[in-house]
């Protein structure tokens, strides 16, 4: 009886050949892995970009529309940065006393490609309009891409 337990009990577990062999296949596929993750990671980064800059298009046209005046959605294609002004006295220009929104900086390695709106400004109307439609692309160094649209006349904001 003692017998049947000691062999039973030297069964039980793995070798240490077996878990080295089980730790170094797991090495292996981490190994291969770590590039592809680098880059969903890098285009998660891009889509929230994105993201946030359709957002602060769609809260300028939604201040637009509250405080029935006109608000200017700014980017800057250079410094990598955008923003809106609520422009109380319609000159299109960002004065002392006018409302302005947080200024928004694009993370590293992120930055405004191109764009087709005919200025770095879109203005929203009190009805929620626009006649400044067009696309602002955002790029990652790995030249993925995502576009925001605007479309004229109604000033919808979409992320293709």
């Amino acid at each position: 009886m003692n017998q049947k337990h000691a062999v039973r009990n030297r069964r039980a577990g793995f070798s240490m050949v077996e878990l080295m062999v089980v730790i170094g296949a797991m090495g292996v596929l981490l190994a291969l892995s770590v590039p592809a993750i680098r880059g969903w990671l890098r285009s998660m980064r891009l889509s929230g970009e994105a993201n946030s800059m359709a957002m602060m298009m769609r809260a300028a046209r939604s201040v637009a529309i509250n405080r029935n005046t006109d608000v200017v959605f700014v980017f800057d294609q250079t410094d990598g940065e955008y923003f809106y002004v609520v422009d109380a006295d319609g000159d299109g220009a960002a004065d002392d006393n006018e409302v302005q929104s947080g200024t928004h900086t694009l993370t590293d390695g992120v930055s405004i490609g191109a764009f087709t709106t005919p200025q770095q400004w879109i203005t929203f109307t009190p009805r929620g309009s626009t006649s400044d439609g067009g696309t602002i692309t955002v790029q990652n160094h790995s030249e993925n891409t995502r576009t925001i649209r605007v479309y004229s006349g109604t000033g919808n904001v979409t992320v293709e």
